[in-house]
């Protein structure tokens, strides 16, 4: 690998690149597949993005959400009162260029019968920054849910041989990737929450595969022809646990050092995913009872790190199981401090749109018993923005609250007075189901079936009955879902 030249791949194009749903939008599922292809890359950009799953190296990308081809060119184009200069260093150290941009013409009102002539635009502003780009790999867009003949129209353009030849002639390889032809895998509904189309992360997995599928060959040629000025050593790494036991139905994580997060991103592997299953933070989740083995590698290389013995035997007893739910909060439309597009109810939750705008807060109209109860949901959040120190985000019944600092990693138990502080770098939107249990003075919070923290001692909370909310300020997130959000109290 040290005498491998690692090829730079540069994201460029609007939120499908930039990431809607999760920062990394295909990027980290499209590293693990070059990955484990064993070929030599890393993703540069004018962007550092903030999913801890990617080693530092390979979090740059030039994506940005609502962007337009017009926009990409104002972007790149000197003089320009958009001009980013650290795009255009990206374009500089570019070898290879993944381009996804065309969606957000229609949006704006962009005529299709502009498009190739806009891509030509930008195509040659990229080669007059870097005329060494090696590849240009554009994207067509996915119609498999959509009608929109506007956005037909550009792809068959695109996809039109002429378009290839034309740039060809030009000098410039230029390749068009077909996301809706031959061997496309069909998007179904689930692969798009309701809110506005963008992919979840069965979305993003499909179109890694896409890109992955276009791309590697070209990527393993260039790493083996080029000559090695970007060659490094992949990090080394060893994994801590040798054997690891789980109840049926509970978690536990696989200790590794360093930990994921520095310079060295994981990837985890159950050899029986019906007896344990493993996250891609190395948190294994039993199954069924029974032996299994976990494989761990470190992603840079594939340096073999080690194998842990997995042993899934017992029960424990479900939280929800014990916790039959009892009421679905519905939400009030009285005392929003928001816009009223900001906030609005989904298919049994909460979205909480753009909270950065102001603060606010959004309440339940019923109200439960604070003594012995259970908050359950499964969150979403899209990170966005720096993050100010006095922000925050806060689910609450009574005196027993759940806060959210720094995009999620930072959060908060507090009860009767007390309160403990967990640190967990997994970010939401990859988290197993949370759960937030009171059982008198004595506060748990789950993820799946791990304990990510325990608060012990906290004053006996009143009786009477109490709402649920969730409140904000200066949180600087782009979008929070709160999907099944439920309070369970004991039978």
């Amino acid at each position: 690998m040290s005498h491998t030249h690692r090829v730079r791949i540069l994201p460029l194009g609007d939120s499908l690149t930039q990431g809607d749903g999760n920062p990394s939008a295909y990027r980290y599922h499209l590293f693990r597949l070059l990955a484990r292809a064993d070929l030599s890359f890393r993703f540069v950009g004018g962007v550092f993005g903030g999913d801890w799953r990617l080693p530092p190296d390979c979090r740059y990308h030039s994506g940005r959400g609502g962007i337009t081809s017009n926009g990409l060119i104002a972007y790149h184009t000197e003089g320009s009162e958009y001009y980013i200069p650290s795009w255009v260093e990206a374009v500089r150290e570019a070898e290879v260029i993944l381009l996804c941009i065309g969606a957000n013409d229609i949006h704006r009102g962009l005529e299709p019968d502009g498009y190739l002539t806009r891509l030509d635009n930008l195509l040659a502003l990229l080669y007059r920054h870097n005329p060494k780009i090696m590849t240009v790999f554009i994207a067509t867009m996915r119609t498999a849910w959509s009608t929109n003949e506007k956005l037909i129209a550009m792809n068959a353009d695109l996809l039109d041989p002429a378009f290839a030849a034309d740039q060809a002639e030009k000098g410039r390889d230029v390749r068009v990737l077909d996301f809706n032809g031959a061997g496309a895998p069909e998007n179904v509904k689930s692969d798009y929450p309701p809110d506005d189309g963008h992919p979840n992360e069965s979305g993003n997995r499909k179109l890694a595969e896409l890109w992955y599928r276009g791309i590697a060959d070209r990527i393993r040629e260039l790493s083996a022809t080029l000559t090695p000025a970007d060659a490094t050593e992949p990090p080394k790494a060893a994994a801590v646990s040798d054997a690891l036991s789980v109840a049926v139905g509970s978690g536990a994580r696989i200790t590794l050092s360093p930990a994921p997060g520095g310079e060295i991103s994981y990837l985890f592997e159950s050899d029986d995913a019906a007896i344990a299953e493993v996250d891609e933070d190395g948190t294994v989740y039993g199954r069924r009872e029974g032996e299994c083995t976990v494989r761990v590698t470190a992603a840079r290389g594939l340096a073999h790190v080690g194998t842990v013995a997995v042993t899934v035997a017992g029960n424990r007893p479900d939280v929800l199981t014990s916790y039959p739910v009892r009421h679905t909060p519905a939400i009030s439309e009285e005392g929003y401090v928001a816009p009223e597009k900001a906030l609005r109810p989904t298919a049994g939750g909460v979205c909480v749109r753009y909270p950065h705008w102001i603060e606010g807060e959004i309440v339940t109209r019923a109200t439960y018993p604070q003594d012995h109860v259970c908050l359950a949901f499964d969150m979403t959040a899209v990170s966005a923005f720096p993050t100010e120190s006095a922000g925050h985000l806060t689910l609450s019944l009574g005196d027993t609250s759940l806060t959210f600092r720094n995009f999620g990693t930072d959060m908060t138990i507090s009860a009767g007075g007390q309160s403990v502080a967990i640190h967990d770098p997994t970010p939401p939107y990859c988290r197993r189901p949370m759960r937030l249990v009171r059982e008198g003075d004595t506060v748990t919070l789950y993820r799946g079936g791990v304990i990510l923290g325990t608060l012990s001692g906290a004053s006996e909370a009143p009786r009477e009955n109490a709402p649920v909310r969730i409140t904000w300020k200066e949180y600087h997130a782009m979008i929070h879902y709160f999907y099944d959000l439920t309070v369970a109290t004991k039978a």
